[in-house]
């Protein structure tokens, strides 16, 4: 249905959000906000930057023009979902998405998955329900095969009738159902998702080695936890940027125990590389959350690789 214009999408997604159309361009960084209805606008962003970069909207319009973080977002007008088929084959997750009860109402071929949206009777109001509306994206996700992650309110997806330059040739970014009529009262939607899983619980206990050295020295562990970041490599918004950076601070705070202090530094560092980079707030809030929910016990890559028997014992993580 490549007919469908980027334009005509974005209204039906944003009808009466009203605020800002936040438009990000990758690997140039370029961002521009306009007013949601400002289609020249949009139109002239898509012109300069198509055939350079990878191209994306953020869903949810922002009050002002100041950024793209969830404290400046305002309405939301459709529910969405990232189906990525570099997690699972592209028949099985079309295949999920179709035993979901409610078909989206716009389904775009992004080149590496599917991006769905269930539009709304009425948009959502973000600036008082953040969080709740970000647990219906996350719900929406496991229903659907959609990657968990990307249920953020802030999270931008990419602009139809672009191109995805991750291929060579790059992949046009095509719409393959568009039914604007097709919405959908908040409430509904709800009863049909299914509760997120509980989290797992951390481990209060490990096998290790009865012989065994820890990395006692700081100098070592940082220089292990630079060596380790330097392996991941960047983080890249658009390709899992949010989850890779996540993994990188529970590396650090939980698997090597570094001091806040002492994470902080090498995050900073690390987030030299990513692309774009992350505020000092939000290194901030991914160390505090991988504190709060890592799952790997405090300490577990501190063990000696050589041990020089081969018998463990089960030691308490306090």
């Amino acid at each position: 249905m490549t007919d469908v214009s980027a334009s005509q999408v974005l209204q039906c997604i944003q009808r009466h959000c009203g605020g800002y159309l936040e438009l990000r361009a990758l690997p140039s960084r370029a961002r521009q906000f306009a007013r949601v209805g400002d289609f020249e606008s949009l139109r002239a962003f898509v012109a300069r930057y198509r055939d350079t970069d990878n191209l994306y909207f953020a869903v949810t319009s922002r009050k002002d023009a100041s950024s793209g973080r969830t404290e400046n977002c305002q309405r939301l007008g459709a529910l969405f979902a990232d189906l990525d088929f570099g997690k699972s084959s592209e028949s099985a997750l079309r295949a999920r998405l179709a035993t979901f009860g409610l078909p989206p109402s716009i389904l775009i071929h992004s080149g590496g998955g599917l991006h769905a949206y269930w539009l709304l009777d009425t948009p959502c109001d973000v600036t008082e329900n953040a969080a709740e509306i970000k647990a219906f994206l996350r719900r929406l996700a496991v229903a659907t095969g959609g990657d968990v992650v990307v249920g953020e309110v802030a999270r931008v997806l990419r602009i139809p009738g672009t191109l995805n330059h991750k291929f060579t040739p790059p992949v046009p970014v095509i719409v393959e159902r568009f039914e604007p009529a097709r919405r959908y009262e908040l409430s509904a939607l709800v009863e049909c998702l299914p509760e997120l899983p509980a989290p797992i619980a951390p481990r209060s206990s490990i096998e290790v080695p009865r012989n065994w050295r820890p990395l006692s020295f700081t100098a070592e562990r940082l220089e292990r936890g630079r060596a380790y970041l330097r392996a991941m490599g960047p983080a890249v918004m658009g390709n899992g940027g949010d989850q890779h950076t996540y993994r990188a601070a529970c590396w650090l705070v939980n698997d090597l125990d570094l001091s806040d202090a002492d994470a902080f530094e090498l995050l900073r560092e690390f987030n030299a590389t990513c692309s774009p980079p992350w505020t000092d707030a939000e290194l901030v809030a991914k160390l505090t959350h991988a504190k709060r929910y890592g799952v790997h016990p405090r300490g577990a890559a501190l063990l000696n690789d050589r041990p020089v028997s081969s018998s463990t014992v089960r030691i308490r993580v306090s």
